[in-house]
């Protein structure tokens, strides 16, 4: 009776196990936590991760309890002795979560060479501290694959660290601050999500770009010192500032883009191209330095920006590749900001369509003072050159819109017919008045004038 009972006990936990884990939860018996103490009391290696540096990864007794590193399992970081707050990784390794406890000291885990961390669950520092994960030697790659990375409220730091190596997609959460320091980013071609809190970027100086994706969600905020960073959303709500050199320098085969979807971007020293897709609401627009901002247009109709402050500055392109012989005198409202200053430093529209390669890449000029036809336009009016397909483009900075007018050739000749027909009337009444006095002489036996 108690072996069918004992039966009974295991098919039904044995059930319970297949049940979490069609849920997604991991199964217990397949993950082990193993926490760093410190408690290593020989002299030399004394912090390192493992007992030897090659395989297999068998814990030294800096670990509690005793054991194998496995993919699955948990690392945690707590209350440890002051010489063990430096831990040496001295074999690359694959976990499923690092964590650093609520009782953890300020740590920076470093390694012995080139070995990689690989973080495929996630990375959570639930401490008051900051916390940071470097590397010793170039090589020493941090992988976060498909990891949830919580920084709290006191934030990670990862430095002098490969990046990710070429993939890995992951989202940062927490208040506190994500910051990248001296980190080798240039072969990144994953997406860094974040959600909330902030992120920094400031990469190693011989491999300055950022060459994946960072999206950043409203309530995050973003700040770059890269000379080279490739892709950045900036979802409504969220912020992104750019500090530094030139940011967004292309290099040979590449296009930098910042795509905006919402959310604030702030510059003075941006090149290369801020993309405008759709029509985003940010609030606070600043554009300047070497920046090209491209809008571009689909089935004749625009990409936009709306908001409450722009500065303009910069160069700003119109992209008419999939525009269709618009209909002349139609406007497009481009800007719609209650703030405006500043002024763009040129204004260019590009095509691959016929209608507009005539003008495609040339220049556009503001109007001119002393040119008696275009004084009329104010201040802050860019004027494309007239085209051989007779049309021209006029951007109003102050109003953000931007119109085609017809050919000078269609203007002039309008002009003409409207004099002539102005003479005509004007010849005509005359004559009429003339002939009505004639008649008047002549009902009052006057006789005609002139005649004796």
């Amino acid at each position: 009776m108690k072996s069918l009972r004992h039966l009974a006990f295991a098919i039904l936990t044995a059930g319970i196990g297949s049940a979490l884990a069609v849920v997604g939860f991991p199964s217990v018996a397949s993950a082990a936590i193993y926490t760093w103490t410190g408690g290593a009391s020989d002299g030399t290696g004394s912090n390192n991760w493992f007992t030897s540096s090659s395989p297999p990864p068998t814990l030294t007794s800096n670990w509690t309890p005793s054991g194998s590193l496995v993919a699955a399992d948990t690392i945690v970081f707590g209350t440890a002795p002051a010489n063990r707050l430096t831990p040496i990784q001295n074999q690359s390794v694959t976990v499923g979560n690092l964590i650093f406890n609520d009782s953890a000291p300020a740590y920076t885990i470093g390694t012995a060479g080139t070995q990689s961390l690989t973080i495929t669950g996630g990375l959570t520092n639930q401490s008051a501290n900051m916390q940071t994960i470097t590397g010793s030697a170039v090589g020493a790659a941090l992988v976060l694959s498909g990891a949830v990375v919580d920084t709290g409220s006191s934030g990670i730091t990862f430095s002098g660290r490969t990046f990710n190596a070429t993939t890995g997609n992951f989202t940062k959460t927490g208040s506190g601050l994500l910051q990248l320091t001296n980190v080798r980013a240039n072969s990144y071609t994953g997406t860094a999500t974040i959600s909330s809190g902030s992120v920094s970027f400031a990469p190693d100086a011989n491999n300055p770009s950022f060459n994946g994706t960072l999206v950043l969600q409203s309530g995050a905020t973003g700040t770059s010192a890269s000379t080279g960073f490739q892709h950045v959303s900036v979802e409504s709500g969220a912020t992104m500032s750019f500090t530094g050199g030139s940011v967004f320098s292309l290099t040979t085969g590449t296009q930098s883009t910042v795509r905006l979807s919402g959310g604030s971007v702030t510059s003075g020293t941006i090149g290369g191209t801020l993309d405008v897709v759709g029509n985003p609401s940010v609030t606070t627009l600043v554009l300047g330095g070497s920046a090209t901002t491209v809008i571009g247009f689909t089935a004749n109709d625009q990409s936009s920006l709306a908001g409450g402050s722009i500065t303009h500055g910069g160069n700003l392109q119109f992209n008419f590749d999939d525009v269709t012989s618009p209909d002349l005198n139609k406007t497009w409202q481009m800007f719609d900001y209650t703030s405006k200053s500043g002024s763009f430093a040129g204004v260019t529209l590009t095509s691959t369509n016929t209608d507009y390669l005539s003008i495609s890449g040339s220049a556009w000029r503001l109007a001119e003072n002393g040119n008696q036809f275009e004084t009329g336009y104010g201040a802050g009016v860019w004027l494309s050159d007239w085209t051989t397909g007779g049309q021209r483009f006029i951007f109003s900075q102050n109003t953000g819109v931007l119109t085609i007018v017809p050919e000078p050739s269609t203007i002039v000749f309008a002009g003409i017919g409207v004099a002539m027909l102005g003479w005509h009337t004007w010849t005509r009444s005359r004559r009429r008045a003339r002939m009505k006095a004639l008649e008047d002489h002549v009902r009052r036996g006057d006789g005609v004038p002139g005649r004796a």
